[in-house]
């Protein structure tokens, strides 16, 4: 499989002298081509009948992406990052979100 991505990411801090809010917004257009493989011949052990099994017989797919992060960090000592992350295509529909908090000592 190969894969392109091609799209646009905004950011923008919103800063003041304690804390920091980042917020980061991309959307793109992603092409998934797949490789076509080779064919498997196999059979069961003690049987005759041979039966074959393709490879990579999914077909190639466009698919929308969107994402969005917050990210705001507290006198340079605690922050928190949440993120949602989505792609979606004809049939096909994949999304993460996520919560990292950290702090720095």
């Amino acid at each position: 499989m190969y894969r392109n991505e091609l799209g646009l990411n905004f950011a923008r801090c919103f800063c003041s002298n304690s804390d920091k809010l980042v917020i980061d917004v991309k959307m793109s257009w992603i092409y998934e081509g797949r490789i076509k493989g080779k064919d498997t011949t196999a059979r069961f052990s003690g049987t005759s009948p041979h039966f074959t099994v393709t490879n990579s017989d999914f077909r190639n797919q466009n698919l929308f992406s969107t994402g969005l992060t917050l990210t705001y960090k507290l006198h340079n000592t605690l922050d928190a990052t949440a993120y949602y992350n989505g792609e979606f295509g004809r049939r096909y529909w994949d999304q993460s979100f996520g919560l990292q908090i950290g702090y720095d000592f």
